[in-house]
């Protein structure tokens, strides 16, 4: 039993040896390897490293006038937007002074109908209809926070007016 035990004990240690002897061979192979080819690209480097960094400038250009060329466009869709948004605000606001101008012309004339009648009672009757519609707080839901002042007739908030 003893010589068997030294015997197995022999033998794991040679086989150990053998593997660790393989690991450090294999090892030194690859680090051979490792080193030429490190050699080899840099001597490809060296040849062809130039042309690569050629190619990849012209590639990043080509990708930089191409971002451009995007941002040129959208600048382009913004600024047509743009202007089709401010011709329609015109427009808005061109009809607004149009209707404006004819309820002013609508009063006028509704001022000379009634040239007949005092001169007063048309004038009263026009101030009562603007009043209604000055104090109609469903017109415009804002109007009911605001007053006008008696002393110099500005339009003031209701709460600063206490």
């Amino acid at each position: 039993s003893e010589k068997a035990l030294e015997l197995r004990r022999r033998v794991e240690k040679r086989r150990q040896e053998a593997q660790d002897k393989f690991q450090r061979e294999a090892e030194l192979v690859l680090q051979r390897q490792q080193t030429r080819q490190k050699r080899h690209v840099i001597a490809q480097q060296e040849v062809h490293g130039s042309e690569r960094l050629v190619d990849a400038d012209l590639l990043h250009n080509h990708h930089e006038l191409f971002k451009r060329s995007g941002h040129q466009f959208n600048l382009g869709e913004k600024y047509e937007r743009l202007g089709r948004d401010t011709q329609r605000a015109l427009r808005a606001t061109r009809e607004n002074q149009n209707k404006l101008n004819y309820l002013e012309g609508r009063i006028r004339r509704l001022r000379d109908d009634v040239n007949g009648v005092p001169r007063g009672h048309a004038d009263d009757e026009v101030d009562q209809m603007l009043k209604r519609a000055r104090d109609d707080t469903t017109q415009l839901g804002f109007r009911k926070f605001f007053q006008k002042c008696d002393k110099c007739g500005a339009r003031v908030t209701r709460e600063h007016f206490d």
